[in-house]
């Protein structure tokens, strides 16, 4: 997997385009895990598929800035 070096700045922290990744990556297999028990309206669920879009809203801008900086 190819792994960006743009950085992101969220919170005072700098993370690394790979680190995000990672984020989204674990993000969506909770979210798949626990689907499996709840109801996908649960509030546990939707709390995570917004918290799931956040991150990946945040990856697609950092690779189009990162598009736009090449």
């Amino acid at each position: 997997m190819f792994f960006f070096t743009v950085l992101l700045r969220k919170r005072g922290a700098i993370v690394k385009m790979d680190a995000l990744m990672s984020l989204i990556e674990d993000a969506r297999r909770k979210l798949n895990d626990t689907a499996e028990s709840k109801s996908l309206t649960d509030p546990e669920i939707v709390n995570m598929s917004q918290c799931l879009d956040r991150l990946l809203n945040e990856y697609y801008l950092m690779k189009e800035l990162g598009s736009l900086a090449s």
